[in-house]
């Protein structure tokens, strides 16, 4: 703290007032990070969300010749490490394609149903996608 003091009254009272370049920095940066993290959270991963989940659905139906599709309860995404996880995640058969599989004789010998609590993704490609948008 610095004081002010009265060169025309030697007299009169000090008055003491914070030092304002520290008090600011006290306040400036707790805003900012949380400006940031609302940012991340609620903007920036709900531009990328959505078309990142298409993706992912595509993948599996493409690469699985549309036998398998897949559900989940909640997807986050993690942009600045280009992670995702999927929550409650299901990869589920199509019996129609399988019966049409098993009619052209082309379907697999065993059929799956894989379900997990919680599914990680690493390096997703949503933070490479990112920076050549950007």
């Amino acid at each position: 703290m610095k004081a002010l003091v009265n060169d025309h009254n030697p007299y009169a009272p000090k008055i003491y007032y914070p030092d304002m370049a520290n008090s600011n920095i006290g306040i400036y940066i707790p805003f900012r990070g949380t400006g940031w993290y609302l940012y991340k959270r609620y903007i920036a991963g709900d531009k990328w969300k959505p078309l990142l989940q298409a993706k992912l659905k595509e993948m599996v139906l493409k690469s699985t010749d549309s036998l398998y599709h897949i559900e989940y309860s909640n997807f986050d995404l993690d942009l600045a490490s280009g992670d995702a996880t999927l929550s409650d995640f299901k990869l589920v058969p199509d019996s129609a394609v399988y019966e049409k599989l098993v009619s052209a004789q082309k379907a697999p010998d065993n059929l799956f149903t894989l379900s997990v609590k919680k599914l990680s993704i690493k390096n997703v490609g949503a933070k490479k996608a990112y920076q050549k948008r950007c």
